[in-house]
């Protein structure tokens, strides 16, 4: 049962520490045996991804300053008040109102951008901090 539990564990680390992995996994399913649209499939991936970006980041920026990854919570509480609230912002100054749903999708499909940037930065720091290490 042990071995069981090892196995599931082991398996539901990589899409963390390899996100893209859980985005090629969620656009083909979706593409293939959900018979979904491109569209539909790439922006559901791109959703899924998101929040596994968002943990790879927490977990190496933890890594690389060795101090817990909750640290780090507080920089991307900040990125999505401050984005949302830009956000917020130029919707009231173009229409005169805002639209919550609306507002949602452009921050978190900005948070994708944003954290694919900070994974692939982390990534090679920590290559870099690692190599250092030895």
């Amino acid at each position: 049962m042990e071995a069981i539990a090892n196995l599931f564990a082991g398996i539901m680390t990589i899409p963390v520490f390899i996100p893209f992995a859980a985005f090629v996994a969620v656009y083909l399913v979706l593409l293939f045996w959900k018979k979904k649209s491109k569209k539909e499939s790439f922006t559901l991936a791109v959703n899924v991804t998101t929040f596994f970006l968002i943990a790879a980041v927490l977990l190496m920026h933890g890594l690389i300053k060795s101090e817990e990854s909750i640290s780090a919570f507080w920089w991307v509480l900040l990125f999505f008040v401050g984005v949302g609230s830009f956000i917020g912002w130029l919707q009231y100054k173009v229409k005169g109102k805002i639209d919550p749903p609306k507002m949602a999708r452009a921050v978190w499909r900005l948070a994708f951008v944003f954290f694919t940037v900070a994974y692939f930065i982390l990534f090679l720091s920590s290559i870099n901090y690692f190599l250092h290490l030895t």
